[in-house]
């Protein structure tokens, strides 16, 4: 009788070697709504928060004796306007039927279907808050079963001018001024140093102050700014720049920029790969911003009639910019 060959055995009697744990395809992506800071839980579907300009200062000067003019008084009403937002309600559905949750083991599932659909579903609702916070889309008042209620994004809400007929219009004293945005830039390698020192400089000029601010950044904007440590040009020569000083006796070259800090405030720059379409950055102080829950994630489990388990992740969230003028962005 011949030896048994390894090419011989038989498929069905063969024990197989599959590892323990799923290696994932990506890493979890939520740097805005893990940063934002968590506000007060809404008493309405519409919440409203108040938004107060200051008065121009001019110089003064009054006359020895000269009793108050009625023309020398004024007030702050003009100065007070009210900023309104929504919530939006939003979930995740899972379901496993009652067959497969009994029979269906798997290769590296630790414990049951339902829980490990309910693991990758809690992750999905996350990213989706996250999505939802960050998105170009305005606000939509609730219309019917197919039109529901939705919350305003950050790119939408960092905007100089409303467009025609919006809902929940951002008062004219509110509106980010024309010169922290900056539009029409087709690709990142478009962007210059230049044109984001004038952003910061906008910026800082309407809020008075030279700050921290957080900039979420596509990949391809993050290595343009990475780019200006490397070369610069000089008479149509390229030259290497800030690199000229870099300490490189460990034979290590360091070129990741994760801090700019320019005349008009500090930036921190945060990779995001799911920035809206045709955004390149947004420059978000996070002052001025807050995550409103009315319900945070939360699991509930469907009526079992027989066929399989389902489990929905629900979650109410609102988006508060208390002041988009100290906010920007760069677009194509």
């Amino acid at each position: 009788m011949a030896d048994l060959l390894d090419s011989a055995l038989s498929a069905d009697f063969r024990i197989r070697d599959v590892g323990k744990v799923f290696a994932l395809a990506r890493a979890e992506e939520t740097p805005l709504s893990s940063m934002i800071k968590k506000g007060p839980k809404p008493k309405s579907s519409l919440f409203e928060f108040p938004f107060k300009t200051r008065h121009a200062p001019s110089d003064n000067a009054i006359s020895d004796g000269v009793d108050v003019a009625d023309g020398e008084v004024i007030n702050n009403e003009a100065n007070k306007h009210m900023i309104q937002a929504r919530v939006q309600k939003s979930r995740v559905v899972i379901g496993v039927s009652d067959i497969a949750e009994e029979l269906g083991n798997e290769y590296a599932v630790n414990g049951t279907l339902v829980a490990d659909n309910l693991a990758d579903g809690f992750v999905l609702a996350r990213e989706n808050l996250e999505v939802t916070l960050l998105k170009a889309g305005d606000s939509i008042p609730y219309a019917s079963s197919s039109v529901p209620n939705r919350t305003r994004g950050l790119t939408s809400w960092i905007r100089s001018a409303n467009p025609g007929s919006p809902d929940l219009p951002v008062p004219a004293a509110a509106l980010t001024p024309a010169g922290n945005i900056l539009t029409g830039q087709a690709a990142a390698t478009d962007i210059t140093e230049t044109e984001v020192n004038a952003i910061m400089q906008s910026i800082a000029t309407q809020a008075r102050k030279n700050g921290t601010w957080d900039v979420f950044v596509s990949p391809s904007f993050k290595a343009v700014f990475t780019g200006w440590a490397r070369t610069g040009v000089q008479s149509a020569t390229a030259l290497p720049l800030r690199r000229w000083t870099a300490d490189m006796k460990d034979g290590t070259m360091s070129l990741n920029i994760s801090v700019y800090e320019s005349d008009f405030g500090k930036l921190r720059l945060h990779t995001h790969f799911s920035l809206p379409s045709g955004v390149h950055a947004l420059f978000v102080d996070m002052t001025a911003l807050e995550l409103r829950p009315v319900r945070n994630a939360t699991m509930k489990a469907l009526e079992y009639r027989g066929g399989g388990h389902r489990r929905f992740i629900e979650y109410i969230q609102g988006l508060e910019v208390s002041n988009p003028t100290v906010h920007g962005k760069i677009t194509t």
